[in-house]
């Protein structure tokens, strides 16, 4: 399928997918990397929250709107929504902070950092 006959969700859900699999040392709390956010491995797959201000950062930088992006995903069943919010309140080293939950739960969706190279 190529990228443009992509729909708009999966599109995105990719590239959270690479940003994330690109980025685990912001996801460790120890250590010199500013933390993007809390991964967790579960029963279900792999759960994300994202801080919501570093995502849109990150997204606003590859020319992705926030906005439209999050919305999609909502859409697709990609993100979790609480009271028709994209972002879901979630304590980060013990400071409630807005985020984007997300669960990776196919073959499809996992990845390994080490097929990433840190930029």
């Amino acid at each position: 399928v190529s990228e443009k006959a992509m729909d708009p969700a999966e599109r995105v859900w990719q590239w959270v997918v690479s940003l994330l699999a690109a980025n685990p040392q912001h996801f460790q709390s120890e250590g010199y990397a500013e933390l993007w956010g809390e991964r967790r491995e579960t029963s279900e797959g792999v759960e994300y929250w994202v801080n919501a201000q570093i995502l849109r950062k990150e997204m606003e930088n590859d020319g992705l709107s926030y906005r439209a992006s999050l919305a999609a995903l909502s859409r697709a069943g990609r993100i979790e929504q609480r009271c028709g919010k994209n972002t879901i309140n979630h304590k980060l080293q013990g400071v409630q902070t807005k985020c984007v939950h997300l669960v990776l739960q196919s073959a499809e969706d996992e990845f390994s950092p080490d097929d990433y190279e840190e930029i």
